[in-house]
Parts: structure tokens; sequence; C-alpha cells
């Protein structure tokens, strides 16, 4: 049996309105030579069924049902079950450009690093926009493999996600990074990658269309996200803690911390009154000796992490400036929010 080059790894729960487009861009890759290992995890709409005809038209599509777990553990069965010298990730209401796996496989066999990272157009389900979120020029082309040098890609916000990217599969297994059961597992598989003894490189191309504001999804702005914002970070906090590496990562990691925590308060749709305790809690739980932090090049991220930094040490509610500051920036950015 041929073993494919790459293993396309899709977790599917309850997502009939938009596996079918997911799955098409996947088939219809200019790289052909990938397995695509589909979890459905517990599905009770028609996933199973679109995933079981897209299978039999295209054999390269494989089928693993389990009972829900939830996204992480799909993910991490499809790691487990994959075959392919590179793994990659889609969640089933993306998709991606044609040459998605050709560009990738073409930059990380070039390369030789153990993760290439694209660009990635974000589709917003609301508004029907779709825009790019970039890197500074910089970054793009540049191996990060350094401690150091990779601590100043931790304040980047939009690296998180495992999407968008293509690793090698024998640095993920020997490393044994998996998913972790936790609000926003992305972050805390990233930062597994990030600490770890790896090389990345962030190319140029937009190649993954990833569909926000879906109703139930992460970036749905429901009440509950800032406190999964507070549980990942308290997670991530007491992961790094126990791998003996949260001293060497503690400026950069509290820069991210303080990016996120403040996004979260100028999103928020939850009254100032109960968004008072949470920041009271997020300065005990992380900034209670007004640690140093690193600041990213981002001028606005800069400024929104002073801003927040400011009202940690007068016990002022981020919220009360922060929305504030948000609206500002989207008038001078000319931004329609």
């Amino acid at each position: 049996m041929d073993i494919p080059k790459i293993s396309i790894i899709v977790p599917v729960f309850n997502a009939e309105l938009y596996l079918t487009k997911c799955l098409d861009s996947i088939s219809n890759q200019t790289f052909t030579d990938f397995e695509c290992i589909c979890i459905n995890d517990g599905s009770t709409d028609s996933s199973l069924n679109i995933l079981t005809k897209h299978s039999e038209k295209d054999k390269r599509f494989k089928i693993i049902s389990q009972q829900n777990g939830g996204v992480s553990q799909a993910r991490n069965s499809g790691l487990k079950a994959s075959c392919g010298k590179y793994i990659s990730f889609a969640d089933p209401d993306d998709w991606l450009s044609a040459n998605y796996l050709e560009v990738l496989y073409d930059t990380i066999e070039k390369n030789g690093c153990d993760v290439i990272a694209s660009e990635n157009f974000f589709y917003d389900a609301k508004t029907k926009k779709t825009h790019i979120k970039r890197l500074p020029e910089k970054f793009y082309g540049q191996k990060f493999k350094s401690k150091d040098s990779k601590k100043k890609l931790i304040p980047v916000l939009h690296i998180c996600p495992c999407w968008g990217k293509i690793y090698n599969a024998g640095f993920l297994k020997t490393n044994e990074i998996y998913f972790q059961k936790c609000p926003m597992e992305d972050v805390i598989f990233t930062y597994d990658i990030l600490t770890s003894d790896c090389s990345i490189i962030f190319i140029k191309d937009a190649l993954y269309f990833y569909r926000k504001n879906i109703e139930g999804s992460a970036t749905y702005n429901l009440p509950k996200r800032i406190y999964d914002m507070v549980e990942c970070f308290l997670f991530l906090k007491k992961r790094l803690n126990e791998k003996k590496l949260y001293d060497d990562f503690k400026n950069a990691f509290l820069a991210h911390a303080a990016k996120c925590f403040a996004f979260e308060f100028e999103e928020s749709k939850l009254p100032l009154k109960a968004l008072k305790p949470i920041f009271s809690d997020i300065k005990n739980y992380f900034f209670k000796n007004g640690e140093l932090l690193l600041y990213p090049d981002n001028i606005f991220y800069k400024a929104r992490i002073l801003l927040f930094q400011f009202c940690l040490k007068y016990n002022i509610n981020y919220a009360i400036f922060g929305k504030t500051l948000k609206q500002t920036y989207y008038f001078l950015s000319g931004k329609i929010k």
C-alpha cells in the first residue's frame, strides 16, 4: 500500500451546513498525494451521510466514527491513525485554496523545517466580508528556531490556530505533541510546538479560508468566551511550569495573555459590573507582581497592552477604556465595526 505524503485531519461534529464545501476543496487540490482522515465525533445531523457519500467518490477519504469527545480527542484520533510524512488540519466549516497543499508541501520540502504556516483569509459569516490578518513583513521567510526568536512569535495573536499549517509528522509524534482537552485547545497545541526544539517558517501566501462568527464556534462572541480565555491561560501557565519553561517564556506569555484578555474585554457583551471581578481575578492569577512584558512590534497591540498594564496598576476595569480604544482604532483605520 502506498503511503501518502500528507495526511489531512478533519474533525467533524454536526457540520452539515458547510461540510460539503470543505470536502470538495480538499478533493480538488492540485497536490493529489494525500489521505484525508475525517473523524465523525458523534454527529447527530447528516454529517456522517455526507462523509460516506464523499468517501465513496474519493477513496483518499477515510472515516473514523466515535462517540462525541470534543475536537481535541477527534484531532488526536486522526493523528494516531495518520500515516503521511506531513500533517495538516482543516475544520469542517472552512475551505482550502486549490494550491494549499502544493504550496505548503513544496515549501516544507525545500526548507526542511518542522512547520510551515501560511497566511489565512477570514470570512465573516455575518457580514459576508473577507479579510487577511498579516504578520509584520520581516517575519516572512525567516526560519524561527532559537528560543529567543520563537519568543517574538508568542505575542502575535493569530499564529495560534492549528489550521493553515503543515507539520512534520515525525516531529509531532516524536515529541508527543497532541491536543489537550481544554478551552481554546489550539493555543496549547501551538505553545507545545513553539516551546519545543523545532523550526518554523511563515509564508506570505494566503491559502486557508476560515469561517468566523458561526454560532457555537470559538470566534462566536458568547458571554462565556472570556471565562474560557481565562481557563485556557491558567491551563497554559500550569503546563509551562510543569515543563519548567515558565521562567524562560514568562515575558512573552504574559504579553500574549494581556493582549488576548484586552481583546476579550473590548468585545465582551457582558456588563461592566460583571467584567470587574473577572479583571481582578486576571490580575491575581497572572499580573499581581507587576511583571515585565515582551511588546510586539504592532503599534495597536502595544498600545492595547500598555493600557491593560495601566489599568492593572491602578485597579481600573480595563473594559471602561478598552471599548473606546477599540472604536478609536476602527475609526482611524477606516474599518467598519
